[in-house]
């Protein structure tokens, strides 16, 4: 979820990632307020892209913009 800075709490947006088990390992954002995740997810996840199915435990990397 992302927060505007007009109104206090305005939502702008909300990406739900996956409903397997997703560990976020480190968070970020810059400057234009995207976001970027690094971590790891066992099962099948789609980050935006489709679906990746991990061989067991598999890493990703993840940027989400408006």
């Amino acid at each position: 979820m992302r927060h505007g800075d007009t109104g206090v709490g305005a939502e702008l947006w909300r990406r739900t990632l996956t409903d397997v088990p997703v560990t976020i390992r480190g968070l970020t954002t810059d400057r234009d307020g995207d976001i970027a995740l690094v971590g790891d997810f066992t099962g099948t996840a789609d980050f935006g892209t489709g679906p990746l199915t991990a061989a067991g435990k598999d890493g990703f990397v993840a940027v989400f913009g408006l």
